[in-house]
């Protein structure tokens, strides 16, 4: 280590912007990969996004089962929000409007 006071006193300063630096380079990388994830996700067929939701089901039940077996009560869902529930409402109305027409 150096004897250098000026240095010593810059240092945490200097590791607090790398740190910051480094945060900052990650999220810029997770945003890329999360880029890259929508446009592939943008470009799957419909078989293979039914697929996917099908995975996704199939890993719920996994994990459903599994909480039951280790003995922890049924998973309560959380209820949907108000901006969900009119965004279907709507979309009923709407449907309901040309099912009739």
């Amino acid at each position: 280590m150096s004897d250098d006071p000026v240095g010593k006193a810059r240092g945490p300063a200097v590791e607090s912007v790398q740190a910051a630096d480094a945060v900052a380079a990650q999220a810029a990388a997770h945003a890329a990969a999360d880029r890259h994830e929508q446009m592939r996700l943008q470009d799957a067929s419909l078989r293979e996004r039914g697929e996917m939701i099908l995975a996704a089901c199939r890993a719920a039940w996994s994990i459903h089962r599994s909480r039951l077996a280790a003995g922890f009560p049924p998973a309560e869902p959380a209820p949907w929000p108000q901006s969900t529930l009119e965004l279907l409402r709507r979309y009923a109305a709407h449907a309901r409007g040309q099912a009739d027409g």
